[in-house]
């Protein structure tokens, strides 16, 4: 079959479009599709790299307020908060419930000592005066029931004690009545304040209430969920408060309560 000029012309036109949209939309426009995205990857990261120093001076910036506030905070847990030592009048709260419900005593005895020193600032003399209250004698609900946790989502002593009555001259009352703000490792309020006789010799009525921020630099030990005729328990999760980690409870016998250690 003899073919003829126009056919080997068509034929050849054909063939070259073929391979020309082939090249095209197989080669060609992937690539060129694929550089310019990076082209403008490259466009959105010099704009990234212009915004960098502004960025770097915001987080300097944001960490000189946070390290400002650290400090001040750092300041008040030293002063008005009680230490994590019973040794210096304060409570480990990362102990395990049974050594909590021994030391928790401890720590009341301990604060009734600073509140029994701070009722007589200004030499004045106590007539009346409440009494801290003590501890639960129950490791299942001695964080529930005392440090009010995890109601409030971090350890806190709170005891409104109700009325003082102390006598003595008035700028001795108002030394006394003043000092509760200067009380140290707790918050102390004192409202209600009332006086009755005649001066020198005045009597003066008020109430207290003093709140004490419990430290806790580990997980808090959850109550154990012991059961009667169970053989044992496990709890986990914690509160993790002002400055570091948090660690988990873990599981114990209820044949046996240890008295002591975490």
């Amino acid at each position: 079959m003899k073919l003829s000029g126009w056919t080997i012309i068509v034929a050849c036109v054909c063939l070259g479009l073929s391979a020309f949209f082939f090249a095209y939309f197989q080669v060609y426009s992937p690539y060129e599709q694929a550089a310019q995205y990076f082209r403008d990857y490259h466009t959105d990261l010099n704009a990234a790299a212009d915004k960098m120093p502004l960025a770097v001076k915001r987080v300097k910036k944001a960490m000189e307020m946070v390290n400002a506030d650290a400090q001040q905070w750092n300041q008040y847990v030293a002063t008005k908060t009680p230490s994590d030592s019973l040794f210096s009048g304060g409570v480990n709260i990362n102990e395990n419930p049974y050594q909590l419900v021994v030391d928790s005593p401890k720590f009341r005895n301990s604060a009734q000592r600073a509140f029994n020193a701070q009722l007589h600032v200004g030499d004045v003399k106590v007539v009346s005066a409440p009494e801290i209250p003590q501890p639960t004698d129950s490791e299942k609900d001695i964080l529930a029931s005392y440090y009010n946790f995890p109601a409030i989502s971090f350890p806190v002593v709170i005891w409104e004690l109700g009325a003082v009555t102390v006598t003595g001259r008035y700028d001795q009352i108002m030394k006394n009545v003043r000092s509760w703000s200067n009380m140290d490792h707790y918050l102390a309020v004192v409202d209600g304040l009332r006086l009755d006789g005649t001066s020198p010799n005045l009597t003066a009525t008020y109430n207290v209430t003093i709140v004490g921020f419990i430290r806790a630099s580990r997980g808090v030990f959850p109550a154990p969920q012991v059961a009667i005729g169970s053989t044992s328990s496990s709890g986990g999760g914690g509160f993790t408060p002002t400055s570091s980690g948090g660690s988990n409870g873990g599981a114990g016998q209820a044949t046996m309560k240890p008295a002591g250690g975490g």
